[in-house]
């Protein structure tokens, strides 16, 4: 299933991670974890957000897809299906 994952940075942490030049590096290692089809970084309504485009055989391989940017950024989030967006 091809999906979606959407990740916003809160400012505050993403800002510290900028100045420390650690932002960037994280990202990187999230990414080559995950190994997703595509990523898109912008900016939504103020806040740097990431938009995830990865393949999962099931399910459960969501919460491995998605708990790197928990933990590691604080990132609130949500997955979609791409099926859901029309």
């Amino acid at each position: 299933m091809r999906c979606l994952l959407k990740v916003s940075m809160p400012t505050e942490i993403a800002n510290q991670r900028v100045a420390d030049g650690s932002l960037g590096k994280t990202i990187e290692s999230i990414l080559s974890e995950i190994n997703p089809e595509a990523a898109y970084f912008a900016e939504d309504r103020g806040i740097r957000t990431g938009y995830i485009f990865c393949n999962v055989k099931e399910e459960s391989d969501i919460v491995a897809i998605a708990e790197p940017w928990f933990s590691r950024l604080s990132c609130p989030g949500g997955v979609s299906s791409c099926d859901d967006l029309g």
